[in-house]
């Protein structure tokens, strides 16, 4: 499938460096040719589109199935859109705290009654896949009235497909922002047509992805001003009514307190304000900020997938200005790299200003500069594959569990009843999180990476992370009012717990009175509240070949059980 689809983008790219060439050489084509060349250029973009879609889904699927994807955020909307089509409330027990109060994320209403059809975390997979692809489309349209060259276009939605830091957004768990990439694509094309209505749908859906929407929109709002000054002003009064009305509604949701993402920028303000008069005020401080080696690499991988023809508008790339400052002064190292989602809103502007940018080359350098530029674009983006996902980075890492390990897995929690509460590791939430109380182990035994404040960010970092003794860790195990199950899988990810922690914890589950094994597969055992302790230790004995006959023994028994699966506890 992956190579059929480099195959596909092979041929797109060729294709159209031929038939250009042939353009410079004045060889005119017949109407029916014309239309020919036309049906191909459609089954070619059809064939890249539909390639991206299943080169993604498939790999998203399979790590999802097999407990292998980083899946934190994604259990967060997970739980939250389920909320949301069951007609709950959406405050996700996943992260404590409302949905709204931690990202302006109403987009999510708008998803929820696909739940209704398919009641599975992979409808958001899927819902992102499908929108960055359709991405595509409105890049083809742009390109074609920008560049009368036939075939380039194609050359352009070969670039945006094969952009690593699309590629990267694509497979990262899933995040709304990503849906606003092809809806911000829209937006410049119709603002090329000044189809202003269609223009502001696709500003207002995209506003209602995160709150960092309405800076991107204020910026497009100065764009449009040399198109249509009425326009331009209203599109920038709009994002900032955006920008406001998200913060406060964060604020509204946060119990009155502002988002705790603006500790990112803690050395230059405590809030909005105080943070751009810091970043302002201290110039000298926010350069040498700016002057670093990670961000120069940072812009450079924004940049170089399209051959630096971004430059050549600057006027485009002046819109990503503020979202690149957001990302390149914040504290959070993933903001300085396109390995991650936060490059959703700058992609669709360093695209669209790569097609101005080859525009304004065949104005000022006519065919030669387009025929010297358009071999070093194809090139470039063949180049921006290898910081891709699908070639380097990540491809060859190994699955955490077998297919049949994964399957057992996932009967093993679907034994779990729709209406009790339980608390997994982070690889097991997306399959319990379709019910009121899904906690992330040790949440709720004590309280770690949730609520509202500043600490829960930190300690996603393993900063500010909680010491509990293996005494008092007994006594809340022992407490009443606790999860009814709880879900262990030692070969995921222990996110956030380090692994004395989950070591304590684990073992404090297995001595305690108050919860018996359940289930013990290959990768997962199972405890459940009030269930028979002597009646679990034989399940246990029987999986790890060991006679438990007291405490010590179920210790053992259960390293001897997690070392036989290569479970590394």
């Amino acid at each position: 499938m992956i190579l059929g689809g480099i195959r596909h983008s092979v041929n797109s790219i060729a294709s159209p460096v031929v038939n250009v060439i042939r353009i410079f050489s004045n060889q005119k084509r017949n109407g029916q040719r014309a239309t020919a060349s036309c049906l191909q250029e459609r089954v070619c973009l059809w064939a890249m589109v539909l390639t991206f879609i299943l080169a993604v889904l498939w790999k998203s699927y399979s790590q999802l199935d097999r407990f292998s994807l980083q899946v934190y955020d994604l259990a967060i909307f997970d739980q939250a859109t389920w909320e949301i089509s069951r007609g709950h409330e959406a405050f996700v027990t996943v992260r404590g705290m409302h949905l709204l109060g931690d990202h302006f994320s109403l987009v999510i209403y708008l998803i929820a009654p696909l739940y209704w059809i398919w009641d599975s975390p992979k409808v958001l997979l899927t819902v992102q896949t499908v929108a960055l692809a359709v991405g595509a489309f409105p890049v083809y349209s742009l390109a074609q009235r920008k560049i009368a060259f036939s075939h380039v276009s194609l050359l352009f939605v070969a670039g945006y497909l094969l952009f690593p830091a699309l590629q990267w957004t694509a497979l990262d768990e899933f995040h709304p922002e990503a849906l606003g990439t092809p809806l911000l694509l829209g937006a410049f094309f119709y603002l090329d047509l000044k189809s202003w209505r269609a223009f502001f749908i696709c500003l207002t859906i995209a506003a209602l992805t995160k709150e960092t929407a309405g800076l991107l929109i204020v910026g497009i709002g100065f764009y449009a001003c040399k198109l249509n000054r009425k326009v331009g002003f209203a599109t920038i009064v709009y994002g900032l009514a955006w920008l406001v009305a998200s913060m406060l509604t964060i604020q509204h949701f946060n119990h009155g307190r502002p988002s705790a993402y603006l500790s990112f920028y803690e050395r230059y303000g405590s809030d909005l304000g105080s943070i751009f008069a810091g970043i302002v005020g201290d110039l000298p401080r926010t350069c040498s900020d700016l002057n670093t080696t990670t961000n120069g690499r940072y812009i450079f991988q924004l940049l170089q997938p399209l051959s630096c023809l971004s430059l050549f508008a600057p006027e485009v790339l002046l819109i990503t200005f503020p979202v690149i400052m957001a990302n390149v002064l914040s504290s959070r190292p993933e903001m300085h790299t396109t390995y991650i989602h936060y490059t959703a809103f700058l992609v669709p502007c360093v695209v669209v200003a790569a097609i101005h940018g080859l525009a304004r080359v065949n104005t000022f350098a006519g065919r030669i500069g387009v025929i010297v530029a358009l071999p070093f674009l194809a090139t470039c983006t063949f180049l921006g594959i290898v910081d891709g996902p699908f070639v380097i980075k990540g491809w060859h890492a190994p699955p955490r569990l077998t297919i049949e390990q994964a399957r057992e897995t996932r009967q093993i929690l679907d034994s779990v009843p729709n209406n009790a509460s339980i608390t997994a590791q982070v690889a097991l939430l997306p399959s319990v999180t379709h019910r009121i109380s899904a906690y992330l182990l040790p949440n709720p035994f004590y309280p770690v990476v949730v609520g509202p404040g500043v600490k829960a960010l930190h300690q996603q970092y393993g900063r500010d992370m909680p010491k509990i003794s293996r005494g008092a860790l007994r006594h809340i195990v022992n407490a009443a009012a606790l999860p009814q199950f709880v879900a262990v899988a030692p070969s995921t990810d222990i996110f956030p717990l380090a692994y004395g922690q989950y070591r304590d914890l684990v073992a404090t589950l297995n001595e305690s009175d108050r919860y018996g094994i359940v289930a013990v597969g290959k990768s997962v055992v199972l405890f459940e509240r009030d269930a028979d302790r002597f009646r679990g230790w034989q399940l246990l004995e029987r999986k790890s070949g060991q006679p438990i006959r007291n405490l010590s023994d179920v210790h053992k028994a259960f390293l001897n059980w997690s070392l036989q699966y290569d479970s590394g506890v």
